[in-house]
């Protein structure tokens, strides 16, 4: 099941296996506020393992899609799916691509002409996943390169 909105604790995400590449800080205030404050900055859908009537243990979540809406002067309205997760154990069973299509849906719903995402090149299953949907590869089809300002860069370009 993949849902949204106010019934999502992000405090109840379950962590990482430790095997995992990366480590998930824990969830600071401003994250909370940025996403599930009275202006959120982001969206997030979960995708949770709904029990069987009568076990004991609650739902859980084993992935989610972080979103937020961006514009384009060339099509106006666009919804950018930031990050994508599915936790190792959940991946090949279709909950990935339950995720990408609720924001699909949402995007159509909001009047959004487009769906962008970023995928690092070394991540082929993500890559093969996204041209099988039918996503457009920029790179190849457009020549679009990926630039970002950061920290010192971001604040020597705004005169701090």
């Amino acid at each position: 099941m993949v849902t949204t909105g106010p019934g999502f604790n992000p405090g109840s995400r379950p962590s990482p296996p430790p095997s995992a590449f990366f480590v998930i800080p824990p969830i600071s205030v401003a994250l909370r506020a940025d996403g599930f404050g009275e202006n959120p900055f982001f969206h997030c859908l979960v995708a949770e393992i709904i029990p069987a009537p009568g076990e004991p243990q609650g739902s859980l979540v084993v992935g989610y899609g972080l979103y937020y809406f961006i514009y384009s002067t060339w099509t106006g309205r666009n919804i950018y799916l930031e990050d994508i997760y599915v936790m190792p154990k959940y991946r090949g069973q279709g909950i990935g691509t339950k995720i990408i299509k609720k924001v699909a849906e949402v995007a159509l719903r909001k009047g959004c002409s487009q769906f962008r995402l970023a995928v690092l090149n070394w991540n082929k299953k993500a890559v093969n996943l996204y041209k099988f949907l039918g996503a457009q590869d920029l790179t190849e089809s457009e020549g679009w390169l990926s630039f970002r300002f950061e920290g010192e860069a971001m604040r020597e370009l705004a005169g701090c």
